[in-house]
């Protein structure tokens, strides 16, 4: 009897911890950036730290919402927030017309967005979403910047959200991923490769990107490590050339920690 009473007294405690866990770690859950195929929202709506695009200072706001991020570069932006919990309501103006917006923080750590209106973006005319609701994932882990290990060069990036502007190997600037920026001799020696295209699932990415020393198109494979949070490229190629010379500097191998 006293060691069936020793055991249900330990697992009684272990559920109060496990339960107590769960709750902390959701806690503040709407601070970050999610994303689907035709929405990516980036959001804090606790510190309110997000700048947001469409004020002439950017001043800070809860967060923006993109829609279609692939071919629209509008952000929208959040307001009249109120959280409560795993759920927040606020508003956002879509297409001349204010909609009430609803947030709901899933278990899986997903977030559930809803629409009164759906969402509609100008592209040659009005264009609305076939849904009201979306369910996003979270935007990670290809976000961020990290530096390279051995040498001098980093990798920043969001694979989610083509918010980027880097200048090209013709000096033209150009809205993309992110860049691979690798450098030799104290800076001599520079390849800045823009990040064009991406195709993520989970802790691996194919990348297509224009080499900044040739102009030439390359792929090549990003391999996120969850335990060392470093990014390895793996197998980059060739793809496309559209100069004689070819001259990349990101090489097999290449390890990237994260800063």
């Amino acid at each position: 009897m006293k060691h069936a009473t020793l055991l249900k007294t330990i697992v009684f405690v272990f559920s109060i911890v496990y339960a107590t866990a769960s709750v902390a770690q959701v806690a503040r859950p709407f601070k970050g950036a999610w994303y689907s195929d035709d929405l990516y929202v980036d959001i804090d709506f606790y510190g309110k730290t997000i700048s947001d695009p469409n004020s002439m200072d950017e001043d800070p706001c809860a967060g923006i919402i993109k829609i279609k991020p692939e071919i629209n570069s509008m952000a929208y932006t959040i307001e009249n927030l109120n959280v409560t919990g795993r759920k927040a309501t606020a508003t956002a103006y879509f297409a001349e017309k204010n909609s009430k917006l609803t947030f709901e923080y899933m278990q899986d750590g997903s977030i559930k967005l809803t629409s009164s209106d759906g969402f509609s973006y100008v592209d040659d005319g009005l264009v609305k979403l076939p849904n009201t609701t979306y369910v996003l994932r979270k935007a990670a882990p290809f976000s961020g910047t990290w530096k390279l290990a051995k040498g001098d060069g980093q990798i920043k990036m969001n694979l989610y959200s083509k918010e980027m502007f880097e200048d090209d190997y013709e000096g033209n600037s150009r809205q993309c991923y992110g860049s691979i920026y690798i450098t030799y001799n104290n800076g001599m020696y520079v390849d800045n490769c823009l990040i064009v295209n991406k195709k993520t699932d989970g802790n691996q990415a194919v990348i297509e990107y224009l080499g900044g020393r040739d102009g030439n198109t390359y792929s090549a494979t990003l391999v996120y490590n969850p335990a060392t949070k470093q990014v390895t490229v793996k197998q980059p190629k060739l793809v496309k050339a559209t100069n004689e010379i070819t001259e990349c500097y990101v090489t097999d191998g290449l390890v990237f920690v994260r800063r």
